[in-house]
């Protein structure tokens, strides 16, 4: 990589791999069902979309042809959101929509 681009690769890196994730989340596609469909480990596509992960032309175009989406959509946004990062501290709740999690009280019973 040249040093040029050293600085601001993370910023892409992290944009590209929102715009991958908001076209999955968008099709309600589970990571794991776009990695089959792509042909790619669920391991690579979570890293990608969290911006850790270096991908190939050829995983992307895997990635594009699972999602059933032209290229040019993935890419679509890169530069203003590698500019503008969005805010991806909120993290999606996972499992029934307001269930509570169980914890234990401090004398080992379930709450």
């Amino acid at each position: 990589m040249s040093p040029a681009a050293e600085p601001v690769f993370p910023a892409y890196a992290n944009a590209l791999g929102f715009r991958i994730e908001q076209e999955r989340l968008g099709r309600e596609m589970s990571k794991e069902e776009l990695a089959q469909r792509a042909g790619l480990a669920s391991r690579y596509l979570w890293r990608v979309e969290e911006g850790k992960q270096n991908l190939t032309f050829k995983s992307l175009v895997a990635i594009a042809l699972g999602l059933d989406v032209p290229l040019a959509v993935l890419l679509q946004d890169v530069e203003d959101l590698a500019a503008h990062p969005p805010d991806r501290a909120v993290k999606k709740p996972r499992g029934k929509a307001g269930a509570r999690a169980r914890t234990k009280s401090s004398d080992g019973t379930a709450r």
